[in-house]
C-alpha cells in the first residue's frame, strides 16, 4: 500500500517503474540499427501534475529524468546521456488531454465480474471499428495491441483478405 500511495503522489522511487525494452533484433520498426526504445511507465494520480503549463512542464522534465536515474540502477548504459537519443514523457495530464480519460486513466474500466462485456471492435456505422483499453480485450498495453489486432482482423475478414 505505501508503494502505490507514493506512486500517486509522484514519488516514483518509493513505488515502482515498469521497464519494457524493444530493440529491432533486424526490424527498425521499433528502432534504427544498435539502438533499442527503453519505456519506462509509472503511475501516479492526475493531481500530482500542476495544471500551470510552466510549473508542469518543469515537474515532468524532472521527473522523466528521476524514472531514467532509477533504470539507470539495472541499466547502467542510461546514465550517459550520449546513450538516450530522444527523451519524451507522458502523464495522466497528457492522456486526459489526447484521450479524454477522465483523469488521464491509461487502463480503461474498472474491472469487476459485473463487466464482462466491454466495448465491441466493430460499431453500427459501416467501415467504423474500435480499438482501445476500453474494447474487447481488457485493458493494458497488450490488451491494446490484441484489440489492434483484432479491429484490423475484422477490417480485413471484411475486404476478404487472409
Amino acid at each position: 500500500m505505501k508503494n502505490y500511495e507514493a506512486m500517486m503522489k509522484g514519488d516514483f522511487e518509493k513505488g515502482a517503474v515498469s521497464i519494457t525494452i524493444y530493440t529491432n533484433l533486424g526490424d527498425p520498426v521499433y528502432a534504427p540499427k544498435g539502438k533499442s526504445v527503453v519505456k519506462l511507465d509509472a503511475y501516479s494520480n492526475i493531481s500530482a501534475w500542476p495544471k500551470d503549463r510552466t510549473e508542469y512542464a518543469k515537474l515532468k522534465e524532472q521527473k522523466v529524468d528521476e524514472l531514467i536515474a532509477l533504470a539507470a540502477r539495472v541499466i547502467p548504459e542510461l546514465k550517459d546521456p550520449k546513450n538516450i537519443v530522444v527523451k519524451e514523457g507522458y502523464t495522466p495530464r497528457t492522456i486526459e488531454r489526447y484521450t479524454l480519460n477522465k483523469g488521464g486513466v491509461v487502463y480503461g474500466f474498472y474491472l469487476s465480474p459485473d463487466q464482462w462485456q466491454k466495448v465491441p471492435n466493430s460499431t453500427p456505422v459501416e467501415n467504423v471499428f474500435i480499438t482501445s483499453n476500453w474494447t474487447q480485450a481488457w485493458h493494458g498495453v497488450g490488451s491494446g495491441q490484441v484489440n489492434g489486432w483484432r479491429a484490423a482482423r475484422l477490417i480485413l475478414d471484411k475486404e476478404g483478405i487472409k
